[in-house]
């Protein structure tokens, strides 16, 4: 029987939140928390998850599927219209969705559509004895993924796709303004996807146990002019936080992630990006040398705390019990006990 399993994971944003979304640089952490598909073939197709109550059986005609919308279906549909563009005959099957992005039932802030997305990609074009390089993978979820989530930069897909950290810079979207899928195997302007050789970075990264919706806050921040200078600035402190990765002087991201806090605060939005939660996770550090920001929208999820190495352990200690630590799920950043 033909099977085929696929694991894919979520992602962490290091800094360039929201400035990504308007084309400039982020960078990006995968989790080592998995979302994976599993395929196999049958003689009608179905589709089940860890997050469903029940498994779900659907129609196909002429490559389209008759079920309400749901995530899923909108990816699938995507990738049964390439397989159509290409010619391969669909093959009835089944896939198995399980997840370690919404562990213990709760949302970690780990980008899990994203992953959901490039893994269905994955495992239905391997089916169908399709294989894609990460580059393809991400576009073809670009593709997928553009008329749902206009305010995006789909660094998830990049950050799934690849699966190592990352130097990101989404794609110029003047130029490449419906991508289709003829335009999976071509060059695409201004489109950055590096990856990055790190570990062990000095960052704790720290649970609000509060969640956040990242399109609505992303929604907000771009309705300001004076947003776009702070993003623009927000650019130039990710970059600096690449040099100081690449020469590996880890002690001196600390004072650059405080730094990217501070513009990130002035940034014109409806609700507050910093909040109650976000402050007393800090407030109990005495710790000097630290900087720290959210990760991600703001509003919610990841704090991010940054100190030097010999510091790690003390910071550690001040941070209350009540917040999970998560740096173990996370590449790129130390391990702790």
């Amino acid at each position: 029987m033909n099977s085929v399993v696929v694991k894919k994971p979520g992602k962490l944003y290091l800094s360039g939140e929201y400035a990504v979304v308007k084309g400039y640089h982020a960078i990006i952490l995968p989790s080592e928390w998995m979302l994976e598909v599993s395929i196999h073939e049958q003689d009608h197709f179905s589709i089940n998850s860890d997050q469903f109550k029940e498994n779900i059986v659907f129609q196909v005609r002429d490559y389209k599927i008759d079920y309400p919308y749901a995530l899923w279906k909108h990816t699938l549909q995507s990738i049964y219209r390439y397989l159509k563009y290409t010619r391969v005959p669909l093959k009835p099957h089944h896939i198995q969705i399980t997840s370690e992005l919404h562990k213990d039932e709760k949302k970690w802030g780990l980008g899990s559509s994203g992953a959901l997305t490039i893994a269905l990609i994955d495992a239905v074009l391997q089916f169908h004895h399709i294989y894609f390089n990460p580059l393809e993978l991400y576009k073809l979820g670009v593709v997928t993924q553009r008329d749902l989530m206009e305010k995006s930069s789909f660094g998830d897909l990049a950050m799934s796709a690849f699966q190592k950290p990352l130097l990101y810079k989404k794609f110029n979207s003047k130029k490449l303004s419906q991508p289709l899928y003829q335009d999976v195997h071509k060059e695409w302007d201004d489109l950055i996807i590096q990856p990055i050789e790190l570990q062990d970075l000095p960052i704790i990264i720290v649970h609000t146990n509060q969640t956040a919706s990242s399109y609505k806050l992303v929604s907000t921040v771009f309705s300001s002019k004076e947003n776009i200078e702070l993003l623009e600035e927000i650019n130039r402190i990710t970059l600096r936080i690449y040099e100081v990765i690449q020469s590996t002087q880890y002690d001196q991201l600390y004072p650059l992630m405080r730094e990217h806090h501070h513009v990130l605060l002035k940034l014109k939005v409806k609700k507050p990006l910093y909040t109650h939660n976000m402050q007393d996770i800090i407030s109990h550090i005495e710790v000097p040398e630290i900087g720290f920001k959210f990760s991600g929208a703001g509003g919610g999820d990841n704090m991010m705390i940054a100190t030097t190495r010999d510091k790690i352990h003390q910071v550690l200690s001040e941070i209350p019990n009540s917040y999970p630590i998560i740096n173990n799920y996370i590449k790129g950043v130390i391990h702790v006990e």
